[in-house]
């Protein structure tokens, strides 16, 4: 999907665009609620964060002792998240890489992550699939999204691409154990305006 900047007239590609959001907009550095929540009940160990922009997850993450690494499409998301763990003395391994048209470069993690991803339902169902792949046995897949329910409020305004309690949940292969799959609500990070983001989160396991 292409993405139009506003400042300009020209239509940009989707690194492109997210490059220029992290480069003119600030992001949270407190790690989403909904992750503190679910690693309480895992055993640290290797964690893939697809998608990781500026880094708040895994950095905390390998606070908690987790052996972090990140991919992502953005140069621009990746050179913050490098320096945020500099900063805070932690070690991230963090990759260049589109999800969509590469394959993960590694395998054997024990929790996977896919935070605020919203694709094509073909193109969601095949990440899935390489993110399974690349799962430990008992290893974790972790998804969130936002709610079908924020269509005109906020996050993406695509309704084929937000999550509800039967999708992403229709595209995990069969042998994966279904732990937990709810909506929740969670702050949008907005204190101006108080608004709350309905999410889906969906955990399931590999046996």
């Amino acid at each position: 999907m292409n993405n139009e900047i506003n400042d300009s007239d020209d239509i940009v590609t989707e690194s492109e665009f997210w490059d220029w959001r992290y480069k003119e907009h600030g992001w949270p550095e407190d790690p989403d609620p909904v992750l503190q929540e679910i690693v309480k009940e895992l055993t640290p160990g290797k964690v893939l964060d697809v998608g990781c922009g500026t880094g708040r997850n895994l950095i905390w993450l390998a606070k908690h002792g987790w052996q972090s690494t990140g991919i992502d499409f953005s140069e621009i998301g990746l050179e913050i998240a490098r320096a945020k763990a500099k900063e805070q003395g932690v070690t991230l391994n963090l990759i260049k890489l589109d999800i969509v048209k590469q394959n993960i470069p590694d395998s054997g993690y024990d929790l996977v992550m896919l935070f605020n991803i919203h694709l094509p339902a073909k193109e969601l169902e095949a990440v899935i699939k390489k993110c399974v792949d690349a799962l430990n046995t008992n290893g974790h897949l972790l998804i969130v999204g936002h709610h079908l329910d924020n269509l005109g409020h906020h996050g993406p305004q695509d309704p084929q691409r937000l999550y509800s309690e039967s999708y992403p949940i229709n595209l995990i292969p069969p042998f994966m154990h279904i732990k937990k799959n709810e909506k929740v609500v969670r702050s949008a990070g907005n204190d101006v305006e108080n608004v709350q983001d309905v999410a889906v989160v969906l955990l399931a396991e590999r046996s």
